[in-house]
C-alpha cells in the first residue's frame, strides 16, 4: 500500500516546477511545497513522535496542507478541527483527541490558549 506522503514525494520527483497548490492569485510549486513541508516537519519534530496526534484548526489555507503533510511525514495523525466550532465544542474535541500540537490561525488561537487543562504545544499561523 502506498501512503499519501509517498504519493506527494512521487509528485515532487515527477513535477518539481508544476503547481501543487493554488490559493487566490498565488501558486506554490511542488518544489516549494516540499521545502515548506520539510521546514514545518523539522519544527514539529521537537514535539511529535510516530503515532502522536496533531490537531489542525485553520480555514482552507495552504498552511493546513503544509502542516498536514508535515505531520504525516513524521508518522503523526492529523485531526482536522473546524474553526467554525464554538469554544466548548473545540474543547471537547481537544479533550478527546489529546493532541501533542495544535496548529491554529492566529485569529482563533485564543480559544486554545484558554484551555487550561489541556497539554499541547500551540503553533500559530497566519492566512
Amino acid at each position: 500500500m502506498i501512503t499519501q506522503v509517498e504519493v506527494f514525494e512521487n509528485a515532487v520527483t515527477q513535477g518539481r516546477d508544476l503547481p501543487a497548490l493554488k490559493y487566490f492569485d498565488r501558486s506554490i510549486s511542488y518544489a516549494e511545497l516540499e521545502a515548506l513541508v520539510n521546514g514545518v516537519a523539522a519544527q514539529l519534530s521537537a514535539f511529535v513522535d510516530f503515532g502522536d496526534t496533531v490537531a489542525l484548526c485553520t480555514q482552507n489555507i495552504p498552511q493546513f496542507v503544509i502542516a498536514e503533510y508535515a505531520t504525516w511525514k513524521l508518522g503523526g495523525v492529523v485531526v482536522p478541527l473546524s474553526p467554525a466550532l464554538k469554544e466548548r465544542e473545540l474543547s471537547r474535541q481537544i479533550e478527546h483527541c489529546k493532541p501533542k500540537v495544535v496548529v491554529a490561525q492566529a485569529e482563533n488561537a485564543g480559544v486554545f490558549e484558554r484551555m487550561q487543562n489541556a497539554r499541547f504545544e500551540l503553533i500559530k499561523t497566519d492566512a
